[in-house]
């Protein structure tokens, strides 16, 4: 049996209750955030480890209490240090979302931790002087502590599991495959990595169905857009050639076009009184004709005549009221 086996499916039990199954989601969501993090007590007590740009080492406890996630957690930070986030006692109070804990407002306790492992190391904390330095008479030099004479390790991983087995018993799980991976899927870590595996799955499977079911809705809006979009542009058309029949038709109203049109009939008047004359110097009108279509003529010239010279001299005259 491979160590790697997955295990068998148990028999499913009572669902667990909202509360129950926001706390185990905020509990996987600290092996999702990458964290080197560890379980002291099952479901309440965790350790992550970090070590700041100083190479200072630091050990943050989680501890879970009963009502959580409807309660914050508490953080402490162990070995003791100073940094704004840190009470006197060690524990994380600067973080806004610890200050105002709303777990319905989305709250994730991993990216909480992930959050303030950054803080620390874009502001490292700094160890209490008290912490590494021996009180000193001004004769004598002071002394590192321990703290700065030996580096601080990650700590070593600890199998509870396998704590109260002999010798022989571990001797016997490693000649024995079937029983070692029996053994092996018993483990509260490997258990815990096989939760938050399934938790991954079964999220992957949610979004996965979530998207396929909007498709239709998508693809229904894509089509509606698009129709839209061809309407929109049929209608901007239309009101484009509108908006150039307006002002086409506006031209006919305004001064510089009624009195372009004014002249123009001015020189046509004159013009036409020039052929009349014409006319009857070359004998083809008579008297009486000649006078009365001169007369005429004359009278449209001078009408217009008149009326340019008071546009000219009253260059508003025309404008809108």
């Amino acid at each position: 049996m491979s160590l790697f086996s997955r295990p068998k499916k148990q028999s499913e039990g009572p669902s667990p209750s909202p509360l129950q199954d926001g706390r185990r989601k905020q509990i996987t969501s600290l092996h999702t955030h990458q964290l080197a993090v560890r379980e002291l007590q099952p479901d309440t007590v965790y350790e992550v480890t970090t070590t700041t740009p100083s190479s200072l080492t630091l050990q943050l406890t989680i501890t879970l209490p009963p009502t959580f996630p409807d309660t914050p957690p508490s953080i402490k930070v162990k070995p003791p240090v100073q940094h704004a986030w840190v009470d006197k006692a060690g524990y994380v109070i600067g973080h806004e979302r610890l200050a105002r804990w709303d777990a319905g407002q989305g709250i994730v306790l991993g990216r909480l931790l992930r959050e303030i492992i950054q803080e620390f190391a874009i502001r490292p904390p700094s160890r209490p002087e008290h912490s590494y330095q021996h009180h000193h008479s001004p004769t004598t030099t002071s002394v590192p502590g321990p703290s700065l004479m030996h580096p601080q390790h990650a700590p070593i991983p600890e199998f509870p599991e396998v704590d109260h087995l002999s010798l022989e018993e571990l001797d016997d799980l490693l000649k024995n495959e079937e029983a070692l991976g029996l053994f092996f899927e018993q483990m509260e870590h490997v258990k815990s990595m096989r939760q938050v595996h399934a938790d991954l799955v079964v999220g992957n499977e949610a979004l996965a169905r979530r998207n396929l079911e909007k498709e239709n809705e998508i693809n229904a809006l894509k089509s509606s857009l698009t129709e839209q979009v061809t309407l929109m542009r049929s209608q901007k058309n239309l009101f484009d050639e509108n908006s150039k029949i307006r002002e086409d038709e506006l031209m006919r109203f305004g001064s510089d076009y009624i009195t372009s049109k004014l002249r123009a009939a001015l020189s046509q008047s004159d013009e036409l009184s020039d052929s009349i004359a014409t006319s009857f110097v070359d004998g083809k009108l008579g008297v009486d004709d000649f006078l009365k279509q001169f007369r005429d003529v004359r009278k449209v010239y001078h009408l217009r005549a008149a009326k340019l010279e008071r546009i000219s001299r009253e260059p508003g005259l025309l404008s809108a009221p």
